[in-house]
């Protein structure tokens, strides 16, 4: 039936062996696309073997359609074809591509009897039985060269695979070597680090005790700093700026609470004529006697003694009223009157004048109001002969 066909169909009896060269021409080039795998290669190698497909699909469809017209292409397209197939193979060859070279060989048998076929198609040389079926031995013999490509491809293939197996059992015995190696050298390493920890939580725990310690110490010094900084360092008292703080916040609690608050001012009695007399160094000593007497009576921990000045103290009393400071003030009074201040042998008497404001703070009271007020009273104790108390008495 194929052969009636061909025989009776005037289009294939002048079409055919174009379209059966044609199509050898393009499986061929797809051939050596992948046979010499030029996608490993890349580069002008494999976009020139792309261009050539192409030519060759567009020739054999401009043929079935009947067009004819790129026949004088196609020869070029043919010769082009060899020349790079050859080309390509031989470079290839030299690059050291073991395939490259059986395939010269292979299509050479190829490109000679395909070129003696077209001599024969367009009557270069007379029509025979050898030229006619000439083609169809280079195909044999391509086939055959190609086998034994294929043949040795596979055999390299599977040396290589078995030389890829070699090295990666070795590659695994190393790795397992390593491994164990790897495992002692970790298990020391760990045993360092045990060491190294242990030695590390010692040392921590050391400075962490030395760092509590220090800390100890800071907090206790900062304590006596704050303390000091608040304290005369005469008398052990409070000291001018701590009073003045702390009789701005009384008032201020009193004017909250309106309950009335008390302020008692002390001045020692001739006290510029002691120093005199006996030197400053005494007169030191007996500053030290009266504040003793005066934190003795003063015990409530919201009652306040500080040094004032010189030879003046002051006393703030929260919530007393007149009477509890008179009371308090008398006591501190007869204290120093008592007190057995002995120098060479001779007692020396000690006495002290009191000025003593009391009031509940208004809005417009301040600190000025109750050491004003305290001070004119201690100038009248001092008038009315000294060693006595006297209450300051506020405008209604």
């Amino acid at each position: 039936g194929v052969y009636a066909i061909w025989s009776e169909s005037v289009w294939m009896r002048m079409n055919g062996y174009a379209i059966s060269i044609y199509a050898s021409f393009l499986f061929a080039t797809f051939f050596v696309r992948h046979f010499l795998d030029l996608q490993k290669y890349g580069g002008w190698l494999l976009r020139i073997n792309t261009l050539l497909i192409w030519a060759w699909g567009i020739t054999i469809a401009d043929l079935l359609i009947g067009s004819n017209a790129l026949r004088i292409v196609a020869e070029l397209t043919a010769s082009v074809t060899i020349f790079i197939a050859c080309y390509t193979a031989v470079y290839l060859w030299i690059q050291g591509n073991v395939s490259a070279r059986y395939f010269c060989i292979a299509w050479s048998f190829l490109i000679i009897s395909t070129a003696f076929t077209l001599m024969v198609l367009e009557g270069v040389i007379p029509h025979t039985a050898m030229t006619e079926y000439g083609q169809m031995g280079g195909f044999v013999a391509e086939v055959l060269m190609l086998s034994f490509a294929m043949a040795e491809r596979i055999n390299r293939e599977r040396l290589s695979r078995e030389k890829a197996q070699e090295d990666a059992l070795r590659l695994q015995v190393l790795m397992g070597n390593e491994r164990e190696a790897k495992m002692e050298a970790q298990e020391e390493l760990l045993q360092v680090q045990r060491k190294t920890n242990a030695q590390l939580e010692e040392r921590v725990k050391e400075r962490t005790q030395e760092l509590e310690r220090t800390m100890t110490n800071l907090e206790l010094a900062n304590r006596e700093l704050a303390k000091l900084s608040v304290t005369d360092p005469l008398t052990k008292v409070h000291n001018r700026r701590y009073f003045d703080e702390m009789l701005h916040r009384e008032i201020l609690r009193s004017q909250r609470s309106q309950q009335p608050m008390s302020l008692v001012l002390v001045d020692i009695d001739h006290f510029k004529q002691f120093n005199d007399t006996y030197g400053h160094l005494v007169g030191d000593d007996c500053l030290r006697l009266v504040a003793s007497v005066l934190s003795d009576v003063v015990s409530r921990a919201s009652d306040l003694v500080a040094r004032y000045g010189g030879e003046e103290f002051a006393i703030i009393l929260p919530d007393a009223n007149e009477q509890e400071a008179m009371a308090v003030a008398e006591k501190i009074r007869k204290g120093i009157s008592e007190l057995q201040f002995i120098y060479r042998g001779k007692r020396i008497p000690i006495s002290a004048s009191f000025g003593i404001a009391t009031k509940p703070p208004t809005i417009n009271d301040n600190s000025v109001t109750f050491i004003e007020a305290a001070d004119k009273a201690l100038y009248e104790a001092k008038e009315q002969g000294r060693n006595r108390c006297v209450q300051a008495r506020f405008a209604v």
